[in-house]
């Protein structure tokens, strides 16, 4: 006899992690990529306790990062991590082209903005930013994206036809806690954009 067989297939579920240490002279000037490095070893098992791997239906603790972070050298000292999952926004509204104005200023709605995940769209132009707040793309002369505040700026190198929407998309997460579960429809993956260092 015949049995249908079924299954689900989870989708790609980004985290965001914040990172708060304390401030002190004897930092590494790259520590917020020592930051990264750290984070992502952790998260894939890869790390020096030989953590679980995050994954479907696990529990993602800010706490487990603690032991690799602390091992980048005895100046760290961790004030919190926090995690988040990253919700998407699609097409918010940035502005209209007339043919003669070329830059734009907007406030994102949703913040904080997770580095790396911005797309600006104009017809005939894509503009994206680089991870340190840079929005660039060609037909972009210059761009700025703040990451805390949600404000962009965008200049054009030719102003955008008449009624043309200008439109962003991007990825905020909110970390208030330092906990998140996973669904089993849920399949965490992190980059290193969306690992960020505070100093305080």
């Amino acid at each position: 006899p015949p049995y249908p067989v079924t299954w689900l297939t989870p989708a790609p579920t980004p985290i965001y992690i914040a990172v708060t240490l304390q401030n002190n002279a004897l930092l590494p000037a790259n520590i917020a990529q020592l930051v990264q490095a750290a984070a992502l070893a952790t998260f894939s098992g890869n790390d020096a306790a030989g953590s679980v791997p995050a994954g479907i239906g696990l529990t993602i603790s800010g706490s487990r990062y603690v032991p690799q972070i602390n091992l980048i050298g005895p100046a760290v000292n961790i004030v919190s991590i926090m995690v988040a999952l990253q919700v998407a926004v699609l097409s918010e509204h940035v502005g209209t082209g007339d043919g003669a104005t070329v830059t734009f200023t907007h406030t994102i709605g949703s913040v904080p903005v997770v580095p790396g995940s911005v797309v600006v769209l104009a017809p005939g132009v894509t503009a994206a930013d680089d991870g340190n707040g840079n929005i660039t793309g060609p037909g972009v002369a210059s761009g700025t994206v703040n990451y805390a505040s949600g404000v962009l700026n965008i200049t054009y190198s030719v102003a955008p036809v008449n009624t043309a929407a200008i439109t962003v998309t991007y990825n905020y997460a909110n970390p208030v806690g330092g906990i998140v579960t996973m669904g089993v429809d849920q399949m965490p993956t992190l980059a290193a954009a969306s690992v960020v260092t505070a100093l305080v």
